[in-house]
């Protein structure tokens, strides 16, 4: 068993890793939370590893959490003027759903006549690490040059 962390009986290791009873356990418990009706999004403290991982990535904002979902938000300054960022994903670790999860989401923690862009970046900038989607809130009365309804400035 050389090089393998030994897990206390509680399912710990350092480093907040949990033994794969554990982890079964955990998302049982997460599954059943998946199929309760939409909970809306609330800002609340997130839990210490993902408080982590969000200081890690600079300018950490809030963290805002549901039944389903857990989104992270950050503060990017552009020269279009502060973005607000949300790294968004499912408790489960599956994918993040449709669009519709994301417009909801983006309602409700940045309000529902903010723009936010999903964006493709080129393919040496991509990161596949996490299934984690990410919006971008464009400045409060930002005006896109072009709406899916076709109002183009």
């Amino acid at each position: 068993m050389a090089g393998r962390a030994r897990v206390p009986a509680d399912g710990s290791v350092d480093g907040g890793l949990v033994s794969r009873a554990q982890r079964r356990a955990n998302l049982s418990g997460i599954r059943g939370t998946m199929k309760r009706a939409w909970e809306p999004m609330a800002q609340r403290p997130l839990p210490a590893a993902a408080m982590l991982r969000a200081q890690e990535w600079g300018d950490f904002y809030a963290g805002w959490l549901n039944n389903r979902y857990s989104a992270s938000v950050y503060l990017r300054r552009t020269s279009w003027g502060v973005i607000e960022h949300l790294a968004i994903r499912r408790h489960d670790g599956l994918p993040v759903e449709g669009w519709d999860d994301l417009q909801r989401i983006k309602n409700e923690v940045v309000g529902a006549e903010r723009v936010a862009l999903e964006v493709y970046p080129r393919a040496d900038e991509v990161i596949a690490s996490a299934n984690m989607r990410h919006l971008f809130v464009l400045p409060e009365g930002f005006e896109m040059p072009l709406t899916i309804q076709g109002h183009w400035s």
